[in-house]
C-alpha cells in the first residue's frame, strides 16, 4: 500500500514540475506592409475588387482598408475606365467582363509602388448533365433509402483548360457548400486534395472542389458521375479558370486542408499571387 501511495505522490510531483516549466512565448513577426488587391473577373457578374494593406500574422488588429487609390482597367490594350470607390476598400465598375479578352489593372496609391496585373478570361465551359433513375438501397427490413446518379459531360474546347467543379446542396431551406466528393473517381481528377478515408465508397474523397485537367481528352467529351439523395436540391457549378486563378485556388485549398488537418507542424502554403509590387489575385 505504501508503495502505491509513493508512486501516486511521485506522479503528482512530476506533474507540478512539468506544469511549472511551461512558458508562453509571444513571437512578433515583422513584415513590410504591402498593398493587397483581390479581384476575380466573371462574365456573369459586374467587376468588383477590394484593396487593403497586408500585416503580420502576429498583429491582432482589423485589416486596414485602402479607399483612396486610382484603379485603371485596360481591356485588349485600351483603357476602358477606372473603378469607382464605394467605400471600405471596395471598388466597382458597373460592366461585365467579356470572355476571351485580356484585362490589365494598374493601381496607384500614395506611398506605395504602382501595382500591375493581367489576366485572360477563358470561355464559359460547355457542360451538359443527365439525371439517372432512382435506386433503392435496402439495408434491412426497417431501413432503406434511395439515391440517383447524375452524369456530367464536359465538351472540351481546343487549348489548355483548367476546369473546376463545386456543388451546393439545399436542405432545411438553407444552401450548404459541399465539403467533399467521395463517390466519384477519374484519372483526370487532380489528386492534390485527395484524402484517404475508409468510410467513403472508394476509400478516399476530394476536399472542397474538384479540379479537372483536360489532358487525355483534349478537344473531346469527358463524363463522370456523382451520387445524390432525392430529398436534397443540388446545384453543381463548373468554371474554366485562367492560369492565375487556377494556381490561387489550388494554393488556398491546400492551406485550408492544412488548417483543418490533424498534423501539428503542417508546413504553411504560400498563397499564389500575380499582383506585381503587391499581393493578391487578379484572375
Amino acid at each position: 500500500m505504501k508503495y502505491y501511495r509513493g508512486i501516486i505522490i511521485l506522479y503528482c510531483v512530476l506533474a507540478v514540475i512539468l506544469y511549472s516549466c511551461e512558458k508562453e512565448l509571444k513571437t512578433e513577426i515583422q513584415v513590410s506592409p504591402k498593398l493587397c488587391f483581390n479581384c476575380i473577373l466573371n462574365p456573369d457578374s459586374i467587376i468588383q475588387g477590394s484593396l487593403s494593406l497586408s500585416q503580420s500574422i502576429s498583429i491582432n488588429e482589423p485589416i486596414t482598408k485602402i479607399s483612396d487609390a486610382i484603379i485603371e482597367l485596360n481591356k485588349d490594350g485600351q483603357i476602358i475606365d477606372t473603378l469607382e470607390n464605394v467605400g471600405n476598400g471596395k471598388y466597382r465598375l458597373n460592366i461585365k467582363p467579356s470572355s476571351g479578352s485580356l484585362y490589365k489593372i494598374r493601381i496607384i496609391s500614395k506611398e506605395f509602388p504602382v501595382l500591375f496585373a493581367s489576366t485572360m478570361i477563358p470561355e464559359k465551359p460547355d457542360v451538359t448533365y443527365q439525371n439517372g433513375e432512382l435506386e433503392l438501397h435496402v439495408i434491412n427490413e426497417y431501413y432503406s433509402y434511395s439515391t440517383y446518379q447524375t452524369t456530367y459531360t464536359i465538351h472540351d474546347k481546343p487549348g489548355i483548360n483548367r476546369y473546376w467543379n463545386y456543388t451546393k446542396s439545399k436542405f432545411n431551406d438553407k444552401w450548404h457548400f459541399y465539403g467533399g466528393y467521395g463517390g466519384i473517381d477519374s484519372p483526370f481528377f487532380d489528386d492534390f486534395n485527395k484524402e484517404i478515408d475508409a468510410t467513403y465508397e472508394n476509400g478516399f474523397f476530394y476536399q472542397y472542389y474538384l479540379r479537372i485537367n483536360d489532358f487525355g481528352f483534349e478537344g473531346r467529351s469527358f463524363s463522370f458521375k456523382d451520387t445524390y439523395f432525392p430529398e436534397h436540391v443540388i446545384e453543381s457549378f463548373f468554371l474554366d479558370a485562367d492560369k492565375h486563378y487556377d494556381k490561387y485556388l489550388k494554393s488556398t485549398i491546400k492551406q485550408m486542408m492544412n488548417d483543418g488537418g490533424s498534423l501539428l507542424f503542417n508546413e504553411p502554403i504560400q498563397i499564389y499571387s500575380n499582383i506585381e509590387n503587391g499581393l493578391g489575385i487578379f484572375g
